[in-house]
């Protein structure tokens, strides 16, 4: 017999070879992940209701509020003749009128009305309504982008209060 003794091809090492795929993994995915928060973030449609913690929290008065605008019957009807406009971003009168269950005007109320664009809801806009007279109140707004609104208005008249939100399309 002859003494040969067979040797296994020498390996190379790679002692740094799964902690460097470990580190690489990681790295990856926190680069995706600050990719994604900034996209996220920078989205200009993006937007937040304000104050919704707090809108959460007084759930109940939200409730009873649509129960006394049950009672009271009141309505708010919108004339938006006057809101189109050749200037782009141009302010334009809005007009409402409130009447009750019979369709009679009330005046004498103060009407704040918070309106923004569906497509950009970050661009909110809150403005107070004159008195013009037989139920009919006004106002100027920005309506800069076209498209659907949301108007929130809220009227106080002597001890009572009313809630409208209504959806309008606004056309160029």
């Amino acid at each position: 017999m002859s003494d040969q003794t067979t040797s296994a091809p020498a390996v190379p090492r790679r002692p740094y070879l799964w902690p460097t795929i470990i580190i690489g993994l990681l790295a990856t995915h926190a680069t995706l992940m600050i990719i994604t928060v900034f996209v996220a973030s920078s989205d200009r449609s993006f937007a937040v209701e304000p104050d919704y913690y707090q809108k959460a929290v007084n759930w109940d008065d939200m409730s009873r509020q649509r129960v006394a605008n049950e009672e009271l019957g009141w309505s708010l009807q919108w004339d938006m003749s006057s809101t189109k406009s050749t200037v782009a971003g141009a302010d334009r009168e809005l007009k409402c009128r409130l009447v009750n269950r019979l369709g009679v005007a009330l005046d004498g109320a103060k009407v704040a009305l918070e309106l923004f664009p569906h497509a950009r809801a970050e661009n909110h806009q809150q403005i107070a309504l004159e008195r013009v007279g037989d139920g009919w109140y006004t106002g100027r707004a920005n309506f800069s982008i076209p498209g659907l609104w949301e108007l929130r208005a809220v009227v106080h008249r002597g001890p009572d209060s009313f809630t409208s939100t209504q959806q309008l399309l606004i056309e160029k």
